[in-house]
């Protein structure tokens, strides 16, 4: 589904740092309260109660949570995981440490040994500089339908299966997304309705199955909420800037409906965040979402008025947002290395090092700067002899044409132990990562 190894699948607008929520269990109320209408009718995975996981980067900090119920991770409360890979997920982040900005971004500790002799590639090139483009994973391509088109099959005996076929025919219209009936394609989409509520089990495409259940009291517009899932889109009340548009009242919420409401931004490889909040969006839940009873809402606007879930169809924000993922002009991005040296005292001690840049151009031979649309995941991985190994996740600002890194220490060897460092690109949408460049 999501992650084989550590591929990653598109996390459209996938940081996970969870809300924070207060022991105290009394309501919550804003200053200024309006009367919301009755409940809509919005989507989830048909559990009670179950038991909330957690994902933490390597120094401990919280991705995001998972409510476990038997052999299913409930994110976000409508996207079904299976336990191999939340398991996997989870072991990938396990080695992985993620910061904001390049401005915090740890180096190996290096000693200078007076004496030592530039000798200009004289030595053999570390992992970094090797043949390899020294991609780890993907961010977003692998979870996008090639050539716009999802292949789908319809569980016999569906239930009103107009739904299907209504929800289809709206991402047609309003989209350039083609939906084809499934022969023998692996990837594939499969609509049926055994359960109640309405849920997904991926985001995105797999190299699998991807289940949308449609219970008897989804609407078409759950099953045009939920086909977003698939396409590559997450809820809107997850974005990692919704704080300045919407407040969270965690004493509100069903505590085992908490994890819900974890933010799924863009400070990690998750994924995207672009333009505005969109209180019109389809993959935007209700302010009485996973309420307790007798509390007004889970969450307002920031002047404490409540807001609907529309499932009428796809609002602008949400076609802007695919149109990001389907149908953007890409940049090219790579990492380039200037001032590359290698330093020799005997064998027993040398180093290399290098200016290290990351630059995006419009064209591939890299003569025209361009602005990264929607930012790009760069990880920095190190490994010391007999010590320890791990790295760095962080991304790179929207609208950034050029970034430097630093001084790199690359490789040092030192009396039989080996330290090494590598800085790479990951795959992300809107991008197009080419090979390393060596100026000098």
């Amino acid at each position: 589904m999501m992650f084989v190894k550590i591929k990653l699948t598109l996390l459209v607008s996938m940081t996970a740092i969870a809300v924070s929520c207060h022991k105290d269990n009394a309501p919550e109320t804003p200053d200024k309260i309006k009367p919301i209408s009755a409940a809509e009718n919005y989507e989830g995975y048909p559990v009670a109660s179950g038991e909330r996981l957690s994902i933490t980067d390597k120094a401990g900090k919280q991705l995001m949570s998972f409510l476990k119920s038997g052999d299913k991770y409930i994110l976000g409360g409508d996207i079904v995981y299976s336990e191999s890979d939340f398991k996997a997920l989870k072991e990938f982040y396990s080695n992985i440490v993620i910061i904001s900005g390049s401005s915090s971004l740890p180096k190996f500790k290096h000693i200078d040994v007076p004496g030592a002799k530039l000798l200009k590639n004289r030595l053999p090139l570390p992992p970094a500089l090797s043949n390899s483009n020294g991609r780890t994973g993907t961010a977003a391509p692998e979870a996008i339908w090639p050539n716009r088109t999802i292949y789908y099959s319809i569980a016999p005996g569906f239930t009103d299966v107009f739904r299907v076929n209504d929800a289809i025919n709206h991402w047609k219209t309003v989209t350039n997304l083609q939906f084809v009936q499934r022969t023998n394609q692996t990837s594939y989409v499969y609509f049926r309705s055994d359960d109640a509520g309405a849920y997904s089990t991926s985001v995105g495409k797999t190299n699998g199955v991807t289940t949308i259940n449609l219970g008897s009291g989804a609407s078409t517009g759950n099953a045009i909420h939920e086909i977003g899932h698939a396409v590559g889109l997450y809820h809107e009340q997850c974005r990692n800037d919704r704080d300045s548009f919407i407040t969270i009242y965690p004493n509100n919420i069903l505590p085992d409906y908490l994890s819900q409401f974890d933010k799924v931004s863009a400070s990690t490889i998750y994924g995207l965040t672009a333009g505005p909040f969109d209180f019109n969006s389809v993959m935007l839940y209700p302010s009485t979402a996973f309420v307790k009873p007798g509390a007004p809402f889970s969450m307002t606007r920031r002047d404490g008025s409540t807001f609907t879930a529309q499932r009428t169809g796809l609002s602008q924000g949400d076609i802007e947002i695919y149109n990001l993922m389907y149908n953007s002009t890409p940049v090219y991005a790579r990492i380039e290395y200037e001032n590359y040296s290698d330093y020799w005292i005997d064998w027993d001690r040398y180093w290399t090092q290098a200016d290290v840049y990351v630059r995006f151009y419009a064209n591939q031979a890299c003569t025209i700067p361009a602005p990264v649309p929607a930012g790009i995941a760069v990880k920095v991985d190190f490994q010391y002899d007999n010590e320890d190994s791990g790295g760095y996740i962080y991304i790179i600002p929207p609208g950034t044409t050029s970034i430097s890194q630093g001084r790199f220490y690359l490789l040092d060897y030192n009396n039989g132990l080996m330290k090494s460092e590598s800085i790479s690109l990951l795959d992300w949408v809107g991008c197009i990562v080419l090979p390393y460049y060596i100026k000098s």
